[in-house]
């Protein structure tokens, strides 16, 4: 038993001298090793700055203003938006030293008292300060009556050359105008030439729907003009013969195809679509022209539809069921008077001496400017004092 205590006793002695050891790191324990005192260091990645241009876009310096004040707006935006470009930063005595420089004629006289009076007697504050100098320059040479003439200006407007050329000059009159899109969708479409409004019609564009916009109205107007200039300027419902193919002897026969009511009719456009229908009667529309009555196929009304928009159907059949827009509005004509409107009741039926049809004379004749038609208005004929007599004897 005292031989096991003093064991005992000696493996605690051991335990107790192992603890106060220092531990010493082994295996996955130890630290990583410091880097060497010689080591390179780890490259540095250059920052690269975008190259900064000092350079700037030169514009055309501005013509210079002689006073006119059609050319006050347009002398105004060029002279700021070049100021704007080539100097930005510079002082408002700077840019009104230079404004002053590009005037002329009357402008320059305008303006010479003023600077004499600032160099010698007292400082003029609007030759200090560009805000108030174009309000000096407005006072005198600004358009007072601009939007009044512009929208003259835009009622008398008519397409005459192309159509581009039309749209430029509307537009810049229109920009002028305090009218909405609608209105002024309105307006271009009136100017247009009848050409274009029935190359419209054909493609069943509707100008007059709410959804279509004054741009849409542009759109399609600047393609049916490049449609007709494939084909040399010659216009898809005037099919005229070359001078170069007509004999001397014999003249060009008339290729226009009569057109009466009851005939089966049709329109094609730059597109090639074709809308079929039926000439229900002909009459007189709002500025007294004689026009038809055309029912389109798969609708319930009938529209009223210029004589060289249509072409005779030799083939009816079932064609689209969509309703045409509204006709394009033609030159106004000078209608029947009272008198004659009362000598055709009397008469009933009266008989064309230059196309023979009925219920129109000579002078009102749809083939005197567009050869080859036919016109036939039927009237209901109003019984006379002599048939009302038989009636009350009987």
């Amino acid at each position: 038993m005292r031989h096991f205590n003093g064991l005992q006793t000696d493996l605690q002695t051991i335990l107790t001298q192992l603890h106060g050891l220092p531990r010493q790191p082994t295996g996955t324990n130890r630290p990583p090793p410091p880097p060497p005192a010689g080591g390179v260091p780890p490259p540095v990645v250059p920052v690269v700055q975008a190259p900064t241009s000092t350079t700037r876009v030169k514009l055309a310096k501005p013509d210079k203003f002689n006073g006119k004040k059609d050319k006050s707006t347009t002398f105004k935006v060029a002279i700021t938006q070049y100021l704007r470009s080539t100097y930005p930063g510079t002082s408002d005595d700077d840019k009104i030293a230079f404004i002053i420089s590009y005037l002329d004629g009357k402008a320059a006289e305008w303006v010479e008292p003023h600077m004499e009076h600032n160099i010698l007697r007292q400082a003029v504050p609007w030759l200090h300060n560009i805000n108030l100098f174009w309000a000096e320059f407005e006072k005198r040479f600004g358009e007072i009556d601009r939007a009044t003439k512009a929208l003259k200006k835009l009622k008398a407007l008519k397409q005459k050359s192309s159509v581009q050329d039309y749209v430029t000059e509307f537009q810049s009159l229109a920009a002028y105008v305090n009218y909405d899109d609608l209105a002024l969708r309105d307006m271009f479409y009136e100017g247009l030439k009848d050409e274009i409004k029935m190359a419209m019609l054909s493609q069943l564009f509707d100008v007059k729907d709410n959804a279509t916009t004054g741009q849409m109205v542009v759109d399609r107007a600047l393609l049916i003009d490049q449609h007709l200039e494939q084909f040399s300027g010659r216009s898809i419902f005037n099919n005229k013969t070359s001078s170069n193919t007509r004999t001397a002897t014999a003249p060009a026969p008339n290729t226009h195809e009569k057109l009466s009511s009851g005939d089966a009719v049709y329109m094609i456009g730059t597109d090639g679509r074709a809308v079929k229908g039926k000439i229900e009667s002909i009459g007189r529309n709002n500025q007294g022209q004689i026009v038809p009555n055309v029912k389109w196929v798969g609708q319930n009304s009938t529209v009223q539809v210029p004589f060289p928009a249509l072409k005779k159907d030799d083939r009816p059949s079932t064609g689209t069921s969509r309703a045409p827009p509204p006709p394009p509005a033609l030159a106004k004509g000078k209608g029947p008077g009272p008198m004659e409107l009362d000598g055709e009741k009397r008469t009933g039926g009266i008989t064309c001496l230059r196309c023979q049809g009925k219920g129109h004379m000579a002078r009102d004749c749809p083939s005197k400017p567009i050869l080859g038609y036919e016109a036939k208005i039927e009237e209901v004929k109003e019984p006379d004092s002599d048939d009302e007599s038989v009636k009350d004897d009987a």
